[in-house]
């Protein structure tokens, strides 16, 4: 086994540090249920509907699918239509299938407009009315007509949401859609209801300032790509739209245009590439994590590693007994660094995987691949640093008091450095823009900003800054400590002396 694998061993598989990482992991799952919690009343709405209105006469057919927080297909949901029939409304109830279809018919019908009601796990439901094209003084009981629905939650990447508590309106299209996914390889996922067949065709573009919305307007199909001929339902269509950028903030609009019986019918959908939900969860999830137990209390794990890797063997001889073997002092030094490194990697990754996993059971969206390799890189770069300044402490003393005395107050440091701050801006100093610069949790801070950007102070609009501010955090603090351990400047006072 290569040394520095021992000593991850001996560093991880402690049981003070397995038991640390399962408080703080189940810490993280509080977190991640206090952001799902306030996340609900932000976004009440979960799931998703789109499909068609068939109205002949008094018989109306509606056709739905019901969509989870994923953007996949969802069972169990309860939809409700209301429409007249003689003097009064009455409303049918039906549940989405193992496929989350649904299909509701109603005889008898008179229905100038027709009312869905879906409804959410808070009770709550959402609502929209079709309107009927043919209001007037006409014999509603022999009028034939069909539109197309859609009803987004904030789960989709469509940027047009709907919200309880409002009227939401639907004017009859053949066609509607909502994308609910976009994949790294250009691929967006779009589940389309369409009244009519015919030849699809798509483009992306950019959003800036464009009135979005359902139109049937013609329009030439240049620029347009032929996604393949659809039959009137619904359908789940893959469009390859090339590379956009994975944000929140960038808005792009996609258009659809079914051309049937050489007519076009077409409609504009706004969205994002990521979903208002996932958004507000990744930036509410690290939020909590860059203040929280895992980054306050888990370095006190690297704290102890350093005294039992380093300052209590160096005190009680242990390291000069393995100094006796053929071995160099720099290759054990580097086999404990290495060790106590790795550990923070292998802690981070179980620590972000398990916020993961709780991501998905308590919000239904899984945290963003990007977000969550970036907090990885965050927290295992923090605990590097922190290590490394243990590590270097540890070679500069003498004594394992020494040592707990000044990395005690150094841990603790961090946290006056907070205060004082604090002190200083009531005070009329604010010096809250360079601060993070000089606390040794800067990696984390930098990552944290990459993930959820902030404005306002000097250290937010300097990346190339946070950059190597964290690589010389780490890297000062091991050169320091390597050439203490090793006793270079000795060495080369011996090498002099002796010529």
């Amino acid at each position: 086994m290569r040394p520095f694998l021992y000593d991850f061993k001996r560093s991880f598989l402690r049981l003070s540090t397995l038991l640390l990482l399962v408080l703080f992991t189940l810490a993280g799952v509080g977190l991640t249920a206090l952001v799902s919690s306030s996340l609900s009343s932000i976004t009440p709405d979960k799931y998703s509907y789109v499909g068609y209105a068939d109205v002949n006469g008094t018989n109306l057919q509606i056709v739905g699918l019901g969509i989870g927080p994923s953007g996949n297909p969802q069972q169990g949901l309860n939809v409700t239509v209301g429409v007249i029939i003689g003097n009064e409304i009455k409303y049918f109830s039906t549940i989405t299938n193992s496929s989350g279809m649904f299909t509701l018919k109603v005889e008898g019908a008179l229905a100038p407009n027709v009312t869905l009601q879906f409804s959410e796990a808070n009770g709550k439901k959402g609502e929209i009315v079709l309107f009927n094209p043919n209001q007037g003084p006409i014999n509603l009981a022999h009028e034939a007509w069909n539109a197309t629905f859609e009803y987004a939650s904030p789960y989709t990447l469509s940027i047009g949401y709907n919200t309880q508590g409002f009227a939401n309106y639907e004017f009859p299209s053949p066609i509607t859609g909502i994308p609910v996914a976009y994949y790294p390889n250009g691929t967006l996922k779009v589940l389309v209801a369409s009244t009519v067949p015919g030849k699809l065709y798509y483009n992306v573009t950019t959003l800036s300032s464009s009135n979005s919305g359902k139109s049937s307007s013609t329009q030439s199909l240049q620029g347009l790509k032929y996604a393949g001929y659809l039959t009137s339902g619904i359908h789940v269509v893959l469009l390859d739209v090339g590379k956009l950028k994975y944000s929140s903030l960038t808005l792009y609009e996609l258009n659809l245009n079914l051309t049937s019986n050489n007519y076009q019918n077409s409609v504009k959908i706004p969205f994002n590439t990521e979903s208002t939900a996932s958004s507000l969860s990744s930036q509410g999830i690290v939020t909590q994590l860059s203040t929280g137990t895992f980054v306050t209390f888990f370095p006190i794990v690297f704290l102890y590693l350093g005294y039992r890797l380093l300052a209590k063997p160096k005190e009680q001889g242990a390291l000069d007994f393995l100094l006796s073997r053929p071995i160099t002092r720099g290759s054990v030094f580097m086999s404990r660094y290495l060790g106590g490194v790795l550990t923070a990697f292998v802690s981070s990754a179980l620590f972000v995987l398990s916020l993961s996993i709780a991501t998905i059971a308590l919000i239904g969206v899984p945290l963003p691949a990007f977000d969550a390799l970036l907090l990885i890189v965050g927290f295992t770069a923090d605990l590097t640093v922190f290590y490394s300044i243990m590590v270097m402490i540890a070679s500069l003393t003498k004594s394992s008091g020494k040592y707990l005395g000044i990395a005690i107050f150094t841990y603790f440091f961090s946290l006056i450095e907070t205060i004082i701050a604090q002190i200083l801006l009531l005070n009329g100093i604010n010096v809250e823009s360079y601060l993070p610069y000089l606390d040794y949790n800067l990696p984390l801070a930098a990552v944290t900003n990459a993930i959820s950007p902030s404005s306002g102070t000097s250290f937010y609009a300097n990346v190339p800054l946070e950059i190597v501010g964290s690589i010389l955090w780490i890297a000062v603090p091991t050169l320091i400590a390597y050439l203490a351990f090793t006793e270079y400047f000795k060495w080369r006072k011996l090498v002099s002396s002796s010529r």
